[in-house]
């Protein structure tokens, strides 16, 4: 078959070209892509941890601030209590940990 016209000339000399292309854009991705995604997950990481200290430090002076205010009030934070049924009133659930 005989190429005549333009077209035809541009297409045959254009031959097998896009999968070279294709297989650097996709190489180019990849180098950028991982390690976006390794930075992404080692962030959340680090932001799940950092939210775990926030709420075991909030815990810990919540329980520094009911003692506190135990002692003000005249009551004191290591009565007998029902609730939990030692002589310790300071074992209480706050944000998911004891306290």
């Amino acid at each position: 078959m005989k190429w005549n016209d333009r077209t035809g000339r541009n297409r045959r000399r254009q031959a097998g070209e896009i999968l070279p292309m294709a297989l650097v854009l996709l190489a180019a991705a990849i180098f950028v892509l991982v390690p976006a995604l390794f930075a992404t997950q080692i962030g959340l990481s680090v932001n799940r941890e950092t939210e775990k200290d926030t709420l075991s430090y909030y815990t810990a002076e919540s329980g520094i601030a009911d003692a506190l205010w135990k002692f003000k009030t005249g009551n004191s934070p290591f009565t007998p209590s029902s609730a939990v049924g030692s002589y310790y009133d300071v074992i209480n659930k706050v944000n998911g940990m004891n306290m």
